[in-house]
């Protein structure tokens, strides 16, 4: 059974849809990751779509990254001195509440600046 040719048109105009959507709902869920906070906090964000929330995650990485860096070179300085499983507790000790560590299953301060 042949789809007519306007529906096929349809089909693909909805099946781009949806992944539009699907690519979005995507860069939510990594913005959130980011952010460390849940996806669902930042659904209202949706509207600004896939690219801007990509530019707007990048941004944010960059400025959580940058307002660390002193800390993350301190620590990086330790690995080639110091055994891994040594330097590793000392680095989830002196890391922001907000970093993940198998210690905290959720953050406790936000890394978005104030």
């Amino acid at each position: 059974m042949a789809i007519a040719h306007g529906g096929q048109k349809d089909h693909v105009r909805e099946c781009a849809g949806l992944m539009a959507d699907l690519i979005t709902k995507a860069q939510i869920i990594l913005l959130a990751r980011t952010l460390h906070v849940q996806a669902e906090c930042l659904a209202h964000l949706e509207k600004l779509g896939a690219d801007q929330l990509h530019q707007l995650q990048e941004r944010m990485a960059g400025i959580i990254f940058d307002r660390n860096n002193t800390l993350f070179e301190r620590l990086s300085a330790l690995v080639p001195i110091v055994p891994l499983r040594i330097s590793l507790s000392a680095i989830w000790r002196s890391a922001p509440n907000w970093l993940p560590s198998p210690a905290r299953s959720t953050p406790s301060v936000s890394p978005i600046p104030a």
